[in-house]
């Protein structure tokens, strides 16, 4: 069986790529230091159609499917920076579109593909985590309306307007996903966490205190919530792999410039001569991270389930840019622990992929439990 790019998804790969370069790697350090993406960028990717790639054209989407994404995704990371409006709709998005009702479709879709708003979900818990069985929010019908209560943790874009899909129990057992338009009455949010990876994701906590969400947007069935929160969370895991293997890649190409200047002033540098190897090393490490992304995304547009497998890669690419990123550290030296360097940006985003979108004990959980349950 044959997997290749075409050309289409190759002048995709292109068009992210130049985006990249020209919109995002000049501010990149700011963003860094800043702890926030200015406004300007979301409409610049907006426009260029990055926010709504998983959304279908009849509702204001480009509809290029996982591949491109992923293509594309990858792209817009490699300036280490992520870019949460990208994230947060296009995964959003592809949920609603997939499990969602038509009025809920025309409702949310069109705004999220124009980047108008800000698309984001919630699971995690301050006292558990991302246990699902000891989910804590709850929710209750009251006439012709749900009423939730309860605090989320680490919700990306939970302060900023738009759709926000909210996990909560129903009667104690029935986990059931809620479309909720936050900011509303009852919505609190924290002030965003001052976090050393993940720059700009403006991640907060966030409080629902009777929070009066319509009857009709529960998305997909009550009690259907962890199927939804399986579909949103392998797709999570393919983009952070993506991700990740753009940090790898930055940090490969860091080195390797880093090496010629070196290697140029002292040829006859046995040491350096040595450490060459190490390059090596790094690519025999992102390359096969990057070939199997991209398999899976592929399988995902043909229908397979890729659950387990996005598991998988998450697992894998995880560990993959640690180890890079600490090649790519080593190689550097002291000049490497220069705060606000690329390498040390680098370095300091490498952790995140260990934690989230479920930690790297939670991936082996999970494959191993398929492979059991087979």
């Amino acid at each position: 069986m044959e997997f290749k790019l075409t050309p289409e998804q190759k002048d995709f790969q292109e068009l992210a790529r130049q985006f990249a370069r020209q919109e995002i790697e000049p501010i990149a350090a700011q963003i860094d230091e800043d702890s926030i993406i200015p406004s300007g960028l979301n409409e610049k990717l907006a426009g260029a159609g990055f926010v709504g790639m998983l959304i279908p054209k009849q509702y204001g989407g480009t509809e290029t499917g996982m591949l491109r994404y992923v293509l594309a995704f990858e792209e817009l990371n490699y300036p280490v920076c992520q870019c949460l409006e990208a994230l947060g709709n296009n995964i959003v998005g592809r949920a609603i579109a997939l499990t969602g009702n038509e009025e809920q479709k025309q409702r949310y879709l069109p705004p999220l593909a124009q980047g108008s708003v800000m698309g984001s979900y919630a699971f995690t818990e301050p006292a558990t985590g991302s246990d699902r069985k000891a989910l804590v929010t709850t929710a209750r019908l009251d006439g012709d309306h749900w009423v939730l209560n309860g605090i989320k943790r680490f919700h990306s874009g939970g302060h900023l307007a738009g759709p926000g899909i909210i996990f909560a129990n129903v009667d104690g057992t029935n986990t059931t996903a809620f479309l909720v338009d936050k900011l509303g009455a009852g919505y609190r949010s924290s002030k965003p966490f001052e976090l050393m990876m993940g720059r700009g994701l403006e991640t907060v906590d966030t409080r629902f205190e009777n929070v009066r969400v319509p009857g009709n947007n529960v998305l997909g069935t009550v009690g259907g919530g962890y199927e939804i929160l399986f579909s949103i969370t392998a797709e999570g895991r393919l983009s952070l792999s993506s991700i990740a293997v753009a940090l790898a890649q930055a940090a490969f190409d860091e080195s390797a410039l880093f090496l010629k200047e070196r290697l140029a002033s002292n040829r006859e540098d046995a040491s350096l001569q040595t450490t060459k190897h190490v390059l090596a090393d790094m690519l025999t490490r992102i390359v096969p991270a990057r070939v199997t992304a991209y398999r899976i995304a592929w399988l995902t547009d043909m229908g397979e389930d890729t659950r387990m497998t996005s598991a998988i890669i998450k697992l894998f690419s995880s560990t993959m840019a640690r180890e890079v990123a600490d090649m790519a550290m080593d190689i550097h030296g002291l000049s490497g622990l220069v705060k606000g360097s690329k390498i040390e940006r680098i370095y300091r985003q490498a952790k995140q992929f260990d934690l989230t979108e479920g930690s790297s004990e939670v991936q082996r959980t999970i494959v191993a439990g398929s492979v059991l349950m087979q």
